[in-house]
């Protein structure tokens, strides 16, 4: 009997034990997401940095540009030459566009706010700054894209009634087991 009982205990231990390793594992993307924002909002870089896969993250927002621009280039008015030298300057220049954007102090910045520009029609203090305490951040909204990756989007309360595709969304893929780095920016349709 004593042999049952010790065979029950390892069993239920090691269940626990599997429990506890796969919500561990399921909720991983969110305390990864929680310890990003905490760095960019502390302008911990080293922190932030280890989380963003910045050649992954360069390559997207590089292709998001050129596809915006290439769309913007079929409605330019071919009987203009000067029509069809600016977008080839255009062109060129969403690499150094892209470059500029993709550096850590601005994913930082993007990261802490939950935005790429200032809001619309807002005043440089950010809501609930007054009297120099500084803001919690964005509420996140997360959507589950199967196992490996997951897309936040940063909720501001004073637009609630905006749509996903309104907001930046934070790609992340999972590196390793519970690991999570940012891969992707999906830039708002404006």
């Amino acid at each position: 009997m004593q042999k049952a009982h010790r065979f029950k205990l390892i069993a239920s231990l090691a269940v626990v034990a599997a429990v506890l390793l796969a919500a561990f594992w399921y909720w991983s993307p969110y305390w990864d997401l929680r310890q990003m924002a905490a760095a960019a909002r502390a302008g911990d870089a080293d922190t932030f940095n280890g989380h963003v896969d910045y050649p992954r993250l360069r390559e997207s927002v590089k292709g998001q540009f050129a596809a915006r621009m290439a769309g913007a280039m079929g409605k330019i008015d071919r009987s203009n030459p000067f029509a069809g030298m600016g977008a080839a300057i255009g062109m060129g220049m969403a690499n150094v566009i892209v470059d500029a954007m993709v550096r850590p102090e601005v994913v930082m910045k993007a990261m802490a706010e939950g935005r790429l520009v200032p809001q619309r029609g807002g005043s440089a203090q950010p809501a609930g700054t007054e009297g120099g305490s500084r803001p919690a951040g964005p509420q996140w909204k997360f959507e589950r894209d199967g196992f490996n990756r997951i897309v936040s989007y940063a909720i501001d309360p004073a637009h609630a009634g905006e749509s996903d595709a309104q907001r930046v969304g934070f790609v992340f893929e999972r590196t390793g087991f519970a690991n999570w780095k940012l891969t992707d920016v999906r830039l708002p349709n404006l």
